[in-house]
């Protein structure tokens, strides 16, 4: 929509001033198409996108990081491991990889997330790209259930 107005700008500002007689409409053309081009890589390289330079998995580092760094969750390991990959692997999955991790205080469920998302995202915890939702931080009042649902 940016590009109409901007296009719409120059052709009336051009049309008015005389110089619409001196510009070539090929030379034109060829001159918008290198700006979009041009923007959209721009825009990649500061905006994080869906882009493998902002999305780049590593799965050995996950695995090393949750064998070296996580304790006393062996079993969680392991699955947490194997849905990773599973969605990973999928070129083209049919939902976004969402896990539930359950249990009490200091059992590693935030510390989980981080090496997950360290390990997929660039940018990490940061990314735009990940939701942590904590139950007693984003759902307080019990009384309001059926709405958070």
């Amino acid at each position: 929509m940016k590009v109409a107005y901007i296009c719409l700008w120059v052709h009336v500002t051009f049309t008015a001033s005389g110089l619409v007689n001196a510009f070539d409409p090929i030379t034109t053309t060829v001159a918008v198409g290198i700006g979009a081009t041009l923007g959209r890589t721009i825009y990649r390289y500061f905006q994080e996108t869906c882009h493998p330079k902002w999305i780049a998995y590593n799965a050995t580092g996950l695995k090393t990081d949750l064998e070296s760094k996580l304790f006393g969750q062996h079993i969680a390991s392991r699955i947490i491991l194997k849905a990773v990959n599973g969605f990973m692997s999928n070129d083209n999955p049919k939902k976004p990889l969402v896990l539930s991790l359950h249990g009490w205080t200091g059992t590693g469920k935030n510390f989980v997330s981080k090496l997950i998302a360290d390990s997929i995202y660039a940018e990490g915890m940061q990314s735009s790209f990940v939701h942590v939702f904590t139950s007693t931080l984003h759902f307080p009042h019990s009384e309001h259930i059926a709405t958070y649902k």
